[in-house]
């Protein structure tokens, strides 16, 4: 069964941590590095403090659709 990702409007620290709420920032960056994701969320200006939503764009390279909902400059 194929799997959606969802992002909820917040932040990429935020999205994170649904899963085990009041996790501290090293237990979501622990989460992201054992996904594969740190050095993903790093390219953001913001990296996990970055506000995302779900976007309906698909994904590239096997990652969720991660726009920022302010954009990248």
């Amino acid at each position: 069964m194929p799997q959606n990702p969802y992002l909820f409007y917040g932040t990429v620290a935020e999205n994170i941590s649904l899963g085990r709420p009041g996790a501290s920032m090293d237990e979501v960056r622990e989460a992201a590095e054992l996904a594969g994701a740190h050095d993903f969320i790093m390219k953001f200006p913001r990296g996990y403090d970055t506000p995302v939503g779900n976007s309906a764009c698909g994904s590239a390279a096997g990652r969720p659709s991660v726009w920022p909902s302010h954009g990248l400059s």
